[in-house]
């Protein structure tokens, strides 16, 4: 496994808490995994919304494009917190 990323464990301080804590994440892969798992479904049914000419016609497009830009940062973010699950 790769390393955790240190937004992890930032917020503790001590060294025995920050291991304790560092093998407890190491150890949620089952539940991690999931989560990241649908994390990437809704990445890729959010690329998969319409992409046709037509929807440059909707007043609101800007709207709906810096939307779907957000959500596609916020997905990317917590894909990337969870990559210490890939294998090297």
């Amino acid at each position: 496994m790769k390393n955790l990323a240190t937004m992890w464990t930032e917020h503790i301080q001590d060294a025995e808490k920050k291991a304790e804590f560092v093998k407890l994440m190491r150890n949620s892969t089952m539940s991690l995994g999931r989560l990241r798992d649908i994390i990437r479904k809704l990445q890729t049914e959010l690329l998969r919304t319409e992409r046709s000419v037509k929807t440059y016609e909707n007043r609101n497009w800007t709207y709906l494009q810096a939307h779907t830009n957000g959500m596609l940062q916020a997905y990317g973010n917590i894909d990337r917190l969870l990559s210490f699950m890939d294998k090297e």
